[in-house]
């Protein structure tokens, strides 16, 4: 939808880089990256909160979830939050979203899209802001973010996860060393004040604030 009317624009963001690449080649504007990320005023660790579930999972039940989420089920305690779920603590909100994330010794992010392509969701960032160990799908792009293996954890097929899972379950001094390194990396380089930054100057090289600032010196 966004290659539609992204030609209204002088300036135009898309957060899928599959996107930035392959949809965009023709237009008129200027067409730039712009990854999710999470605000530490709205996610954020609760050392409070009991880590009650192995895995923890935010999001609505899809076919191909469901599947996955009945085999890691077998294996290891899960807990799940969202709709359409068999067994569910339903959709949180706020607080209580925060809370749910914070629950789980890791927290699995599905990357496959409604339209069936993979992406960085934003739930990912949200779950780093948690100081959360975060799994999710292999993707090539998450090296651009994150050092897969240290910082964040990936599967490339349900094997592979409930391997991960298993592994990690069962060391926690390595789960730690992996949380604590992925949080420092969101910290320093994936909020929104982050984010905002990179486009405001860009804005300014646009707009020609950047070059006539200099000028002036």
């Amino acid at each position: 939808n966004g290659k539609i009317f992204s030609d209204n624009f002088d300036l135009f963001y898309t957060n899928s880089k599959y996107s930035f690449e392959k949809q965009y080649c023709d237009n008129q504007t200027q067409v730039r990256l712009m990854p999710f990320a999470a605000s530490t005023k709205h996610h954020y660790y609760m050392p409070e909160v009991e880590k009650k579930y192995d895995v923890v999972v935010v999001g609505h039940a899809r076919e191909e979830r469901i599947k996955i989420i009945e085999r890691l089920s077998e294996v290891c305690k899960v807990g799940i939050f969202g709709n359409g779920w068999e067994r569910s603590m339903g959709a949180v909100y706020g607080k209580e979203h925060v809370k749910a994330i914070n629950s789980g010794k890791m927290y699995l992010s599905f990357a496959q899209t409604v339209a069936g392509y993979q992406n960085i969701k934003v739930g990912l960032f949200e779950a780093m802001a948690c100081n959360q160990v975060v799994i999710t799908a292999y993707m090539e792009e998450l090296q651009d973010y994150f050092e897969i293996g240290k910082e964040i954890l990936c599967y490339r097929d349900e094997n592979e996860l409930f391997d991960i899972v298993k592994y990690y379950s069962e060391h926690p001094e390595e789960r730690e060393m992996l949380r604590k390194a992925g949080y420092q990396r969101f910290l320093k380089e994936h909020t929104y004040i982050k984010r905002w930054d990179d486009v405001l100057w860009e804005l300014y090289d646009i707009l020609g604030i950047y070059n006539n600032w200099f000028s002036a010196l």
